[in-house]
């Protein structure tokens, strides 16, 4: 199957096992900006994320009961703790710059290429 190199997609993905040795769900991210950390650490540690265009993932959500935790919860508390964590600052509205410099620092700016439903991780 043919691949494309990205930064980050969206929460259906394969990921290989040996992937979480080095990169975790960090727990202080509720419902706001886990995937976001979860690949700017793929990137600290040049992990490969490939998405599939010819892989199709069928989705069908139910209507919930009642209200989730996660329709409740304000993204802005996770996204200050995500600013805060990578040393970021905000760009307009969704981009960041990072403040930091390092090796790989992000290279003073880390932009996502491509938010795409179909990924595996390497």
């Amino acid at each position: 199957l043919d691949s494309i190199k990205v930064d980050a997609v969206l929460a259906t993905m394969l990921i290989q096992t040996k992937i979480f040795e080095q990169v975790q769900f960090d727990p202080q991210f509720d419902f706001f900006f886990e995937l976001f950390d979860f690949f700017m650490q793929c990137y600290q540690h040049k992990k490969n994320i490939h998405v599939m265009p010819t892989v199709v993932f069928e989705h069908k959500p139910l209507t919930y009961s009642s209200s989730t935790l996660r329709q409740k919860t304000h993204a802005n508390i996770d996204k200050q703790k995500f600013i805060d964590k990578w040393g970021l600052e905000l760009i307009g509205s969704h981009g960041f710059k990072s403040q930091k410099k390092s090796k790989r620092s992000l290279s003073s700016r880390f932009k996502f290429k491509a938010l795409l439903p179909k990924a595996f991780i390497s």
